[in-house]
């Protein structure tokens, strides 16, 4: 750590780093991208620095450092920008690689889909409301069993097809 402006220290980012330390490195990188985004969506929009940081609720000084990556901007204004320059807030992420090792948004929602037809169907949410009162070791049996049962009934479907 070095000492930053305003007697902060700040983390430098050492792409090396094998240490529970290279997290946070990490999130320097990060920081400067979201920066960047929001600076690019804000000259799109034709919006000065000081009439977005006014929304915000700070200066636009504050507002240069956010989008030069030198301060993390918190969550909330983050959430503030995002309305105001009336975008999605994913947008600042957008070029970013996925954080979860590869699953795809759309395979996110296929799966929120299905999950959400499933508990709309009256054996679905049965057993939502009963599994959870099963002792641990007996849901991790419900659960096995539920996939043998699956599995066979792929197979059994791909025998009919």
């Amino acid at each position: 750590m070095t000492e930053g402006g305003g007697g902060r220290p700040t983390i430098a980012f050492d792409p090396d780093a094998a240490t529970a330390d290279a997290a946070l490195d990490k999130c320097d990188v990060i920081d400067a991208h979201v920066g960047r985004q929001i600076k690019t969506v804000r000259m799109l929009c034709g919006m000065s620095q000081p009439d977005l940081a006014g929304p915000l609720g700070v200066t636009f000084q504050q507002l240069q450092k956010y989008e030069r990556g030198e301060n993390r901007i918190a969550a909330s204004k983050l959430y503030l920008a995002a309305s105001t320059l009336k975008v999605d807030i994913n947008r600042f992420f957008e070029g970013l690689p996925d954080p979860t090792g590869g699953v795809s948004d759309q395979a996110l929602l296929t799966a929120q889909r299905d999950m959400v037809a499933f508990l709309a169907e009256p054996e679905g949410r049965d057993l939502a409301l009963h599994l959870p009162k099963l002792t641990r070791p007996l849901r991790s049996h419900v659960a096995k069993l539920v996939r043998a049962m699956a599995g066979q009934a792929t197979a059994d479907r791909a025998l009919e097809d």
